[in-house]
């Protein structure tokens, strides 16, 4: 078996960094208020630039969004289940408490596995500032969904943006995040772009040709 890992690397970093820069600068509501003839008034917006963000998993992924945001002017934290040695001298790379603790947005492109699920819950979104933002375009079940709804209603946390959810796309309408103040959300769209689809089909169809030519690549172990 092999697999088509790296297409959407490019597609999801960058929709992290818009899903940030969405939330820090109001674009939902004050859109919202343009419609409607209305003002700024209390939707005035931050930068990112000497903001801190956490980027918890540093596959390509976790390195192309933490390369982004560096890009901006922000400092970078990161937290893996190994050390990478060769990642950029602008990641320093710590604990997850300290990545949940120090970050203004903590953007989560880790795995799904038995150490990741569950992992964002109510007592690690405690440690979180109370101004920070949570963006998850990893997978769905790393958070636990009815603690994220109960920190934002409580304010623990200052907004969450979400792309993949607890079960996949397309959801209840009566689902509880739904209704979750201070969120973006999207259907899973992070690794869907033109230029995605296109590089995923053509690792499809070199993954075909060296199979039929007797050699395997991207073998999924």
């Amino acid at each position: 078996m092999s697999n088509a890992s790296g297409y959407s690397t490019e597609a999801v970093a960058e929709l992290t960094l818009g899903m940030a820069l969405s939330l820090a600068r109001n674009l939902r509501a004050v859109e919202d208020r343009c419609r409607a003839g209305q003002t700024k008034d209390g939707l005035v917006g931050w930068e990112l630039r000497g903001k801190t963000v956490g980027i918890i998993g540093l596959g390509k992924i976790g390195l192309r969004t933490a390369e982004l945001f560096h890009a901006f002017g922000a400092e970078i934290l990161a937290h893996s289940r190994t050390v990478h040695a060769d990642a950029p001298a602008y990641i320093r790379q710590t604990s997850l408490e300290d990545v949940l603790r120090s970050s203004d947005i903590v953007a989560l492109h880790c795995p799904l596995n038995d150490a990741s699920r569950g992992m964002i819950n109510a007592e690690r979104l405690s440690m979180m500032k109370e101004t920070a933002l949570l963006i998850n375009a990893a997978r769905g079940p790393v958070v636990v969904e009815q603690d994220l709804l109960s920190a934002l209603e409580r304010g623990v946390i200052a907004g969450a943006a979400l792309d993949v959810f607890e079960k996949e796309p397309p959801l209840d309408p009566s689902l509880p995040i739904l209704r979750a103040p201070n969120t973006l959300l999207t259907p899973h769209v992070a690794f869907a772009t033109k230029e995605s689809m296109l590089l995923r089909a053509e690792i499809v169809f070199d993954n075909l040709e060296n199979w039929l030519n007797g050699t395997q690549i991207n073998k999924v172990i």
